[in-house]
């Protein structure tokens, strides 16, 4: 079980990372036109769109991303426990 749990966080950690990547690729010209970076891209998509479409942007600024991570920090949270209440 701890395995999975080891697993699961894993999982978390990187969706944290490839999104915090994201970001910072937005702010390089071009870098999103690499391969690596359409890969993150479409990752991390898959989980910013939905949220774009209910967060409105704050003037210049994207919330999307920072509402992601905490939606994500959540969602860890109650995966965990509910996988600690199996055990």
């Amino acid at each position: 079980m701890e395995l999975l749990l080891n697993l699961v966080n894993v999982v978390f950690y990187l969706l944290y990372a490839a999104i915090i990547i994201d970001v910072l690729l937005s702010w390089l010209p071009g870098a999103r036109d690499t391969s690596a970076g359409a890969a993150v891209h479409r990752i991390t998509g898959v989980i910013l769109e939905p949220i774009r479409r209910v967060v409105p942007p704050a003037g210049p600024l994207d919330l999307s991303p920072f509402v992601a991570i905490l939606l994500l920090v959540l969602l860890r949270g109650i995966v965990t426990q509910l996988l600690f209440a199996l055990l």
